[in-house]
């Protein structure tokens, strides 16, 4: 018995699995620095600044979207597939608003897209990483959470701005390679 718990401590991160943290810190390094410069690349290609807002508008409009189809389904889902989803979302995000935009729509619709990857991932996740809680840890779990995404929004735009200066095209390649990693990461997660 002893040695199941040792077992069980060392896969855990401040009594959070260590997979869904995994989960959380590989899905937002990918967004996060992906999106890092992706507002000057819309300005370079012809957005203006009240353009880019009514796309983050949309962002909010494709989560809202997508929790009142869900409020009416009742019915379980399948965690990996649900994560799965969100991340290739998010990756058609970048690919419709990362690349040459030749529509407004085409940004809109990339905008809309994103909303609805961003509720998807993180509606199924809370649940996830909330229910792993031990009684009366909500407050510190709270914390933990909240402060990993925190230290990725310091360091992940940074650097996407970083290797942005030397050359964007690197940009989109680590993004490529952060998106496959999130991907990596869901469909390994053991889910209880």
């Amino acid at each position: 018995v002893g040695d199941t718990n040792i077992k069980i401590m060392k896969n855990k991160l401040f009594g959070i699995e260590l997979g869904t943290v995994s989960l959380l810190v590989a899905f937002y390094w990918f967004v996060s620095f992906g999106r890092s410069v992706l507002p000057t690349h819309l300005i370079n290609q012809g957005l203006t600044i009240p353009q880019i807002f009514f796309g983050s508008f949309l962002i909010i409009v494709g989560q809202l979207v997508l929790l009142f189809i869900i409020g009416f389904k009742r019915r379980a889902y399948s965690l990996k597939l649900v994560w799965t989803i969100a991340i290739c979302l998010y990756a058609l995000f970048f690919i419709l608003s990362g690349f040459r935009i030749t529509s407004l729509g085409q940004y809109y619709f990339a905008s809309l897209v994103a909303g609805v990857a961003s509720c998807l991932f993180y509606l199924f996740y809370n649940i996830r990483y909330f229910s792993e809680q031990k009684e009366g840890k909500t407050y510190s779990h709270t914390a933990q959470f909240f402060n990993i995404l925190i230290i990725i929004s310091l360091i992940a735009p940074f650097l996407a701005g970083f290797v942005g200066a030397i050359n964007f095209s690197y940009v989109s390649v680590l993004t490529l390679v952060f998106f496959l990693l999130a991907l990596v990461v869901a469909r390994s997660l053991q889910v209880l």
